[in-house]
C-alpha cells in the first residue's frame, strides 16, 4: 500500500514542480523537458534491440508514441490553465469509459453517468469562475482522456507484439520527437532556457524523476505484492491528493463545490473497479478469466502497469491455468471427507 501511495505523491509533486516551470518554459516547454528526461532515462536503463523489428511492431510502437504525446502533451497545457487536482479527475474518464465499454455491463453505465455528472458539476464551476478555471483547460483535460484510452489499447498491442521493454521505450521517443517543435512554434515556449541555466536542467531532471522514473518503481512494487483490484482503489484517490498537492504547492483553490465533483469522478472509479473485481471473481469460479486488469481505470492510469506486465513484475493466469487449478480443487475434495474433512 505504501508504495502505492508513494507512487501517487511523486507523480503529483512532480506535476505541480513542472506547473511552477510553466512561467519560464511554458507548458510545451515543459512537457518537452519532461519527454526528454523520461526517454533518455528509459533508454539508458533498457537499451532496447531494434533491428529486427518488423513494419506492424514499428506501427504499434508509433501509435503507442503519438497516444503518449497526446496523455502527456495536453496535460500539462490542461494543468495551465485549471486547478491539478480537476485535470487529474478529469483524465480518469478516459480510462473509466474504455472500461465500460470493452465490459458491455448494464451496471457499469451507473459509474459512467456518475463521472459526466462530476464532469458537469466541474464545467458549471469553470463558467462561474473564468479567472482561475479556463473552459479550454477543460477541454485539453478531456483530449487527455481520451488520450490515455488510447495509451491503454496501444500499451496491450505493444505489449502484445514486443518483448521486454523495447516498445515502451521506442514509444516514449516517438512522444519526444513528436512534441520537440512546438516550443519553438508556439509563443510563450522557452525550451531553450533549459538549456542555458542549469538551475532549470536540473529542476527538469528532478520534474522527470518524480513525474515518471519514481512512480514507475512504485507502482511495479506495489503490484507485486497488492491484487490489483485492490492496487486500482488505491489509485482512484488519486484526484484528492492531486487537490492536496495543489493546495500546498501551488496555493490552488479547491472549494465544496470543486470537492464534490472530484468526489463523485473518484467514486466512479472505485465503483468500475470493484464492479469488474467481482466480474473476475466469478469468471475464475466457472473456470475461465475475463482480461479486465488492463483497463482498469487506476491501475493504467500511470506507465508503471504497463511496466510490471511487461518485466514480468505481475503476471497473470491463462485460461488454461485457471481450468487446471479448478480440476486439481475439486479432485482434492472428491478425495476429502464431506463431514469430518479426513480422506477417505
Amino acid at each position: 500500500m505504501a508504495y502505492a501511495i508513494g507512487a501517487i505523491i511523486s507523480m503529483q509533486f512532480g506535476s505541480a514542480l513542472a506547473k511552477t516551470m510553466m512561467g519560464d518554459l511554458g507548458a510545451w516547454g515543459v512537457v518537452t523537458l519532461r519527454l526528454i528526461t523520461s526517454s533518455l532515462l528509459l533508454y539508458v536503463f533498457f537499451r532496447p534491440q531494434v533491428r529486427q523489428w518488423t513494419r506492424p511492431q514499428w506501427i504499434a510502437v508509433t501509435v503507442l508514441g503519438v497516444a503518449l504525446f497526446g496523455a502527456n502533451a495536453f496535460f500539462y497545457v490542461a494543468i495551465q490553465q485549471v486547478p491539478l487536482a480537476i485535470a487529474v479527475a478529469i483524465e480518469f474518464m478516459g480510462p473509466l469509459v474504455l472500461a465500460t465499454v470493452l465490459s458491455r455491463r448494464k451496471l457499469d453505465l451507473v459509474w459512467v453517468a456518475l463521472s459526466f455528472t462530476g464532469m458537469a458539476v466541474l464545467t458549471a464551476d469553470s463558467q462561474a469562475n473564468p479567472e482561475d478555471f479556463a473552459l479550454a483547460g477543460v477541454f485539453f483535460a478531456v483530449l487527455t482522456a481520451i488520450s490515455r484510452a488510447a495509451y491503454i489499447l496501444a500499451t496491450e498491442k505493444v505489449g502484445a507484439s514486443i518483448p521486454g521493454m523495447g516498445g515502451m521505450v521506442m514509444g516514449n521517443i516517438v512522444s519526444t520527437l513528436l512534441v520537440l517543435p512546438f516550443p519553438f512554434f508556439i509563443t510563450g515556449n522557452h525550451l531553450e532556457k533549459a538549456i542555458t541555466d542549469p538551475a532549470l536542467l536540473g529542476l527538469g531532471f528532478v520534474m522527470g524523476l518524480l513525474a515518471s522514473a519514481l512512480p514507475a518503481l512504485g507502482e511495479v512494487s506495489a503490484l507485486r505484492m497488492l491484487p490489483s483490484n485492490v492496487y486500482s482503489v488505491v489509485l482512484s484517490l488519486e484526484p484528492a491528493f492531486a487537490a492536496i498537492v495543489g493546495i500546498f504547492m501551488l496555493a490552488e483553490n479547491t472549494g465544496l463545490i470543486r470537492w464534490a465533483a472530484i468526489a463523485l469522478l473518484i467514486s466512479a472509479s472505485i465503483g468500475i473497479t470493484l464492479s469488474h473485481a467481482r466480474a473476475e471473481r466469478a469468471a475464475l469460479a466457472a473456470g475461465k478469466r475475463e482480461s479486465i486488469e488492463p483497463y482498469l481505470p487506476g491501475a493504467v492510469d500511470n506507465i508503471g502497469a504497463g511496466i510490471a506486465q511487461m518485466t514480468g513484475a505481475i503476471e497473470l493466469p491463462t485460461p488454461e491455468q485457471v481450468a487446471a487449478d479448478k480440476a486439481r480443487r475439486q479432485d482434492t475434495a472428491g478425495k476429502t471427507h464431506p463431514r469430518t474433512g479426513e480422506e477417505g
